[in-house]
């Protein structure tokens, strides 16, 4: 009974040691993954943010990017198209304080612009300048002004008109920056005397020069409230802006300026993040916010903790009663030592790193035997990826007889590689001086795998998403130019006739002169008649424009109407080859994009004559029936050309199929229709064949519209 007791002792206390030491490496393990965790999502989060106010800052300064375009557009602005156009630009953008036009005034130019000006607003305009003093004077006369000319909104800004930006050394430097690289620049944050508290903004310089002569002719300039634009940017963030506590600093030549910030208190930044806009580097500081804390704390570390302690003392405890009671059997140590030798990856070594002992595990994972591992250093399974300091601290670690845990990349005797989570413990003889050391390890490839995926997915999936909007968008344009492609073609057609009857006309003026035909009433009928074909022309140009007018916002339109806008342009074409266009039935009205409906009409109706000429149809027809009830409306497009193959049916609509010959068809007509009706305009768009031929019905919800 005692030797038992000499022999079972050493075995609980080292069962009470390694579950001891598990417990701690499991709490520390848990602990650290959670940290990480949390440290991923914070960076996340930040980066998230981050993302959405570039995107913000991006969406506002394309305003002035809007406004050089309608400038060079129409050459010379007034101020009421400027005032008309830029306020519907800056309607719904809260953070745009007001935008405007600065031209360049040459000093020979200053009293003919001040007088202009003067007269188009009906109050004394002057070219002015700040003091020092903060007083408003008439600028001292040099070479070059740069005055605010057009405002928008000009209420509550009046003073600012004449104001000669160029004035003030910062402003001036932005303005001859912009000049000599031809880019939008940003200046330093300015402070909002018409709001409260310390409210900043920043002035944004578009330049605009001349397309003929490349001389500058001035600047499009933007005064925007950086509050705003931060608070809309995070709004559009899909998460609690609350979860961090940020501050967006100005560092630009190293001089730091707080713009925004959504903490009362002065914190300590965790993560910065730099970024170029416009000229300027903007730094956003960060640290997790209260809230942030507490959402995504957790006490699973603990609870493991205490349960594996907690069993610890169990088994240390049975093991005790047993060895008392002397039930604990020698086979039953032998399966314990068994198991822990198959399941533990663990370790044993000397001094300076040579395998004096090895379990199973430790072999199988390795690849090597323990007559190949006994006697070797530990080197032997060193990955050379692993980073020289993460062994240099190991060993600086337990030369001290502290424990080290970590992460370490080992290499298999295959050459493959493993990664585990290790923990060493020194070893000391009776004079508590180190012996050795004992090494237990888990093995979390797996783990390490999932994560590296997990790190990669994200980008992943958004650059699929990216790429896919890329190329509905190039369908979307391929589509739009091959119709335009097609009108034009309608237009060569459509006045061709009308122009050789006015030619003849206008040679037979000539002869009927000489042979006096002409007075009075030959003009006017003659007239008459050459005015007629001229507004037959022009209604074709109108026809054409409304088909191609950039529709962004949806309105209401009559169904019918716009099916006779497109069939009008395409008459002469189809007369040409004889086909014959019927619509009947009761029209009805639908809120959506019209010029998108008309493409797809277009589309249908081309194919259909496409199909009629390819066939040689006697008699050709093309049938549009146009229906509704209390719920639905309906268009169906039918001919007589005898119907979709069956080889083709289930392909028609697919991106860049087509039946044509090479040369005569883009493949995209069909595709773009089905996604225009279903996916812009809600609808449907399906085919079939009748006894004639094909057969399209486009399908809209109108249960709302009545």
């Amino acid at each position: 009974m005692n030797s038992k007791k000499v022999i079972l002792t050493p075995l609980i206390l080292i069962i009470f040691f390694l579950g001891l030491v598990f417990s701690i490496f499991i709490y520390l393990f848990i602990a650290d993954t959670e940290n990480k965790s949390n440290q991923i999502k914070f960076s996340n989060l930040l980066e998230r943010e981050l993302l959405s106010i570039e995107k913000e800052l991006k969406l506002n300064v394309n305003v002035l990017s809007s406004l050089k375009s309608y400038h060079k557009t129409i050459s010379i602005p007034t101020r009421s198209s400027f005032n008309v156009f830029a306020k519907s630009l800056i309607k719904d953008k809260k953070s745009i304080q007001a935008v405007s036009w600065v031209p360049l005034v040459n000093e020979e130019n200053r009293e003919e612009f001040e007088k202009s000006r003067t007269k188009d607003l009906g109050f004394k305009i002057y070219i002015k300048e700040k003091t020092n003093a903060g007083k408003i004077i008439r600028a001292k006369s040099k070479n070059e002004y740069f005055p605010v000319d057009f405002l928008v909104p000009l209420i509550g800004n009046k003073e600012a008109v004449g104001f000669d930006l160029s004035s003030n050394k910062t402003r001036f430097d932005t303005l001859n920056l912009a000049r000599q690289t031809n880019k939008m620049l940003a200046t330093g944050r300015i402070k909002l005397v018409q709001e409260k508290g310390n409210r900043f903004a920043f002035l944004v310089l578009m330049p605009v020069f001349n397309d003929i002569t490349s001389s500058l002719e001035g600047f499009y300039t933007g005064v925007f409230r950086i509050e705003p634009l931060i608070k809309n940017a995070l709004k559009n963030t899909y998460t609690d802006s609350s979860m961090l506590n940020i501050r967006l600093i100005d560092t630009t030549n190293n001089v730091s300026k707080v713009l925004y910030t959504n903490s009362d208190t002065n914190f300590v930044s965790k993560k910065s993040i730099n970024v170029n806009i416009l000229g300027r580097t903007w730094t956003l500081e960060s640290e997790p916010a209260e809230k942030f804390i507490n959402t995504n704390s957790s006490y699973l570390s603990n609870i493991l903790f205490f349960l594996c302690l907690f069993i610890t003392f169990l088994i240390s405890y049975i093991l005790i009663i047993k060895n008392k009671d002397n039930h604990l059997s020698a086979k039953k140590l032998e399966e314990l030592l068994f198991m822990f030798d198959k399941k533990v990856i663990a370790s044993r070594t000397n001094k300076k790193g040579i395998i004096t002992y090895a379990t199973k595990a430790f072999c199988d994972i390795s690849g090597y035997s323990k007559e190949e591992l006994l006697g070797q250093n530990h080197r032997i399974i060193k990955h050379p990826d692993t980073d020289e300091k993460v062994y240099k601290q190991l060993w600086e670690t337990i030369s001290k007889g502290e424990i080290y845990t970590g992460e370490i990349k080992n290499k298999k005797k295959d050459g493959s590689f493993y990664y585990v989570n290790i923990t060493i413990f020194p070893e000391k003889n009776h004079k508590q001086e180190i012996a050795g050391y004992f090494a237990i390890r888990e093995d979390i490839t797996a783990k390490k795998e999932v994560e590296a995926f997990n790190n990669t997915l994200s980008l992943k999936v958004e650059q699929e998403v990216l790429e896919n909007i890329k190329k509905d968008k190039l369908l979307l344009q391929q589509s739009k130019l091959a119709a335009m492609g097609e009108m034009i073609g309608a237009i060569a057609h459509q006045w061709r006739q009308p122009l050789n009857t006015l030619a003849i006309k206008l040679q037979f003026i000539v002869d009927d002169y000489e042979d006096g035909l002409v007075n009075k009433k030959y003009l006017e009928l003659h007239s008459a008649e050459s005015m007629s074909l001229v507004n037959f022309m022009s209604k074709t140009i109108d026809d054409f424009r409304n088909f191609f007018s950039i529709d962004k916002i949806k309105s209401t339109f009559d169904i019918k109407t716009k099916i006779l806008e497109t069939t009008n342009i395409l008459s002469s074409q189809l007369s040409n080859y004889k086909i014959k266009t019927e619509i009947i039935g009761d029209s009805f009205i639908f809120h959506g994009h019209a010029s998108e409906f008309q493409q797809v009409i277009l589309n249908i109706v081309n194919n259909a004559k496409d199909v009629l000429v390819e066939q040689k149809t006697e008699a050709g027809i093309i049938n549009i029936n146009i229906k509704s009830d209390d719920e639905y409306g309906y268009i169906i497009i039918s001919d007589n050309a005898g119907g979709i193959k069956d080889s083709v049916y289930e392909r028609i609509f697919e991106p860049y199929f087509t039946t044509k010959e090479q040369g005569k068809g883009t493949g995209l007509g069909l595709y773009m229709s089905k996604m225009i009706i279903e996916d812009n305009m809600q609808g449907s768009l399906t085919a079939k064949n009748n006894e004639n031929g094909a057969e399209f019905m486009i399908k809209f919800n109108i249960k709302n519209e009545k």
